[in-house]
């Protein structure tokens, strides 16, 4: 029986040491899950936190660079609001000047109408050739210019009445011609 007894008293004491390694495995599982949930936590809250700092930095840095470009934006269209009003200013400039210069053509004609008409009525030609007309002859026939009459000194002071009269319309000075 000593045996048998000798033997419960190993189980026991062997149980006891298993229970006992088996309270010290589960205290260190324990103290070493709480570490790796501390570290956890602090990570976490370290990852948060820079997370927002980047964030935040990141909307600051968008922050800006929108009120930037919306200033540029605003010298630009201003600019090109100005560079319109110049091209409006410039077109309408442009506008007056072809009136002024269709104007100056007009009278220019109207003048030239008139001077060709007082030169055929006062050419020595003309008279020339009505008074030939009634003879029978033309000075047209005469003219040795395939049918154009030929002004002489008349047709040439007519020019230069024209050239002054141009001059004059265009605002220059025709100098004698």
């Amino acid at each position: 029986m000593k045996f048998v007894v000798d033997r419960n008293a190993e189980a026991d004491r062997l149980k006891a040491e298993a229970d006992e390694l088996t309270a010290k495995a589960k205290a260190d599982a324990e103290a070493t899950l709480a570490k790796a949930k501390t570290e956890a936590s602090e990570i976490l809250a370290t990852a948060k936190a820079q997370a927002q700092d980047t964030s935040a930095r990141s909307q600051a840095e968008a922050d800006e660079r929108h009120r930037r470009l919306e200033e540029e934006l605003a010298a630009l269209r201003e600019e090109a609001e100005a560079r319109l009003q110049e091209l409006q200013a410039d077109t309408q400039a442009v506008w007056s000047e072809r009136d002024q210069m269709l104007e100056g053509i007009r009278a220019m004609a109207n003048d030239l109408g008139d001077i060709a008409k007082s030169s055929v009525a006062t050419s020595p030609a003309r008279r020339t050739g009505e008074r030939r007309g009634r003879r029978g002859e033309s000075r047209r026939a005469h003219s040795g210019r395939g049918g154009r009459a030929h002004f002489g000194r008349a047709g040439g002071s007519s020019a230069r009445k024209l050239v002054r009269i141009g001059a004059r319309r265009l605002g220059g000075s025709p100098g004698r011609q």
